[in-house]
């Protein structure tokens, strides 16, 4: 066996003991980081931040990261919770409007007679004051009501029957008068490019004979609906008048009874201002009619006093139903006695439309319907959309009481807040 110089051979055993000490440390040491990861684990056995003893000490594991959920200011989500809200009551609002529609059988005789009774409800409490019964009283009025309807109709007619013959030759000269002012006028047409035009005229009427007979059928059944929807009214009319104020008052007992007097407040304003709207159109209609009246029958226009009473009807649809029958008094006029005396009339019309609208309906309805002229041609087109004609005519007599119940209600919440400062001060 060589040895080597400077280096004494080791001993087999004494090296074997002398490894054992450092062997058994590092066992004991695994032992205790694994016991204080036992006791750093959390008992629902979810994962978390981990504490391993290293040699060195010990060292925080930081664990799975965890990321925060985005949090929206304030105001976005105040007004995602308001948006939502919006979006659920105009749903509802439409459905209900879709509802009413397809009941409007039932629906619209019992509007009308809520805004007759609007209208009719002063001469009932007059008759009451005296001394005279809820069911005649309501007899009167309902009675009186349709004779005056009555009476109207059958000048309507009578008028009509009487200018009818004149009108025919009226109708033909006031024709002949336009072909030759086509011919001679500034147009400069032909007799040829008139034939034309008549027989294209004459066509596309036979051409369309079913649709035309469609249509009639479709007015005859109109017809139907209306009679019956007036006999409708009229029954409702009456207990409306005979007992409105008990079928109110269990109306009002649905609610609860800290809010009984908040619905009382703003159902009655709400029928006041039913009742100031239709009497003020009423007034304005009934000048308009006499106005435009006059100026026909100085201009010597047939069929006076049909114009007449459509333009009254027409007031009732605003900014659309006086245009409307100022159309067909100036087609009347022209075709009657000419178009100069035409275009008098479209003057006059548009005269006697901005008095009006400028000067009498911001005096007579501005007490009664606090609208805005934009809210106005809102709520006429809206109801065009919903309802068509009857959507038209009862669009802004329901956007006034809609704004009547919203100001009722701020009114009753700014008292509400005053009398709670006034307790909380102990009084002024």
């Amino acid at each position: 066996m060589v040895k080597m110089p400077g280096r004494k051979p080791a001993d087999p055993g004494t090296s074997a003991e002398a490894t054992k000490p450092a062997g058994a440390a590092k066992r004991a040491l695994a032992a205790r980081r694994a016991a204080m990861n036992t006791l750093a684990a959390p008992p629902d056995g979810r994962s978390s931040a981990r504490v391993e003893i290293a040699p060195g000490g010990p060292v925080a594991d930081p664990g799975p990261t965890v990321i925060e959920p985005l949090r929206l200011p304030r105001s976005y989500a105040s007004l995602a919770a308001y948006s939502w809200r919006l979006i659920v009551i105009v749903l509802a609002f439409v459905i209900l409007l879709r509802m009413l529609v397809l009941l409007r059988i039932v629906v619209l005789p019992i509007i009308v007679a809520l805004l007759l009774a609007s209208l009719l409800v002063r001469p009932f409490n007059a008759l009451r004051a005296r001394r005279i019964g809820n069911g005649a009283a309501s007899g009167i009025v309902l009675l009186f009501t349709v004779l005056i309807l009555v009476g109207m109709a059958l000048v309507l007619s009578r008028s009509v029957a009487n200018e009818f013959e004149t009108l025919g030759g009226q109708v033909s000269e006031g024709i002949q008068e336009i072909e030759d002012w086509l011919v001679t006028g500034p147009l400069e047409l032909s007799r040829e490019q008139i034939q034309s035009f008549r027989e294209q005229t004459r066509g596309g009427i036979e051409e369309n004979q079913s649709r035309i007979v469609s249509g009639v059928v479709t007015a005859g059944h109109l017809v139907v609906e209306v009679v019956a929807g007036l006999f409708l009214v009229l029954f409702v009319l009456f207990f409306m008048l005979k007992d409105g104020e008990r079928i109110w008052s269990g109306m009002v007992g649905l609610f609860p009874r800290r809010r009984r007097a908040l619905v009382d407040d703003a159902g009655r304003k709400s029928f006041a201002t039913l009742g100031g709207y239709l009497r003020g159109v009423a007034i304005t209609a009934t000048v308009d009619a006499v106005l435009i009246g006059i100026t026909l029958a100085v201009l010597g226009v047939p069929l006076v006093v049909p114009l007449a009473a459509l333009t009254f009807f027409g007031a009732f649809i605003p900014l659309v139903g006086a245009t409307l029958a100022g159309i067909v008094a100036a087609l009347v006029a022209l075709v009657a006695v000419g178009p100069v005396k035409a275009l008098i009339v479209v003057g006059a019309i548009i005269l006697i439309q901005q008095i009006e609208g400028h000067v009498l309906a911001p005096i007579v309805l501005g007490r009664a319907v606090q609208l805005h002229p934009l809210a106005v041609a809102l709520s006429l087109a809206g109801g065009a959309v919903v309802g068509g004609i009857v959507g038209t005519l009862l669009a802004v007599p329901i956007v006034a009481v809609v704004a009547t119940i919203f100001r009722t209600l701020r009114d009753h919440a700014t008292q509400s807040a005053y009398d709670d400062e006034v307790e909380l001060h102990g009084g002024l």
